[in-house]
């Protein structure tokens, strides 16, 4: 977090976020843009502790690969950026790590549009009006990148959460149910093509035998 302000206040808080096709209002800090010892610090954080929470609470099994995994710093504050509106992440998985106590802040906190669980210390504890209130420092909220989901409104001090998305890389895997669907689409197009050829030559021939049967005039009905 220290080292996000410090960006921040040097080079400006990044306004605007390219998500699905459109820009979408922020303000952040991307972790690429820290010092290396700070990248290396969140990447063994990652590796270490949020990987195995989005693992087990996903049912992510361990021969399915993270990749493309994007890590930023978000500020929300009462003067210039309360909240985020309602979106959904690009990447597979998305999870918001709080980096500063709930004592630094009123209001915060986010809101999942269709959700009514969530899966707590091995249970399953039910949401309020699908919404999740801020939590202490350090705590973690994992969630489905494709879910729609918004925060609320901080309405004193400032809060700082650190995003994550990750991608959850699939092809190293060999899936016989698409593997069979793209091999029955595949026969099912062969088909349909052999079908349409055989009957243009079919009528072909048999134009050419009523011909051949007239003299060589053709004579078709018209209905």
């Amino acid at each position: 977090m220290e080292a996000a302000i410090a960006v921040g206040k040097r080079d400006g808080w990044e306004r605007a976020r390219f998500e699905h096709q459109e820009f979408q209002e922020t303000r952040m800090v991307r972790v690429s843009t820290l010092p290396k010892s700070v990248q290396d610090e969140v990447d063994r954080a990652f590796e270490t502790r949020v990987a195995p929470m989005i693992r087990e609470q996903c049912v992510i099994h361990d021969h399915l690969k993270f990749e493309n995994v994007a890590f930023y710093v978000i500020k929300y504050d009462v003067k210039d950026f309360k909240s985020i509106a309602m979106h959904h992440d690009d990447q597979h998985l998305s999870f918001v790590a709080s980096l500063n106590n709930v004592t630094d802040y009123s209001g915060g906190g986010n809101n999942f549009e269709g959700v009514s669980f969530s899966v707590k210390a091995g249970g399953i504890e039910h949401l309020n009006e699908h919404k999740f209130d801020p939590q202490p420092t350090g705590s973690v909220v994992i969630h489905g990148g494709k879910l729609m989901h918004a925060s609320l409104d901080v309405t004193r001090g400032a809060r700082y959460v650190l995003v994550g998305e990750v991608y959850v890389n699939k092809s190293c895997c060999f899936d016989f149910t698409a593997f069979m669907n793209s091999l029955v689409t595949k026969l099912l197009i062969f088909l349909f093509f052999i079908v349409a050829v055989m009957t243009g030559v079919v009528d072909k021939a048999y134009k050419q035998v009523q011909k051949a049967r007239n003299g060589g005039v053709l004579h078709e009905k018209v209905w």
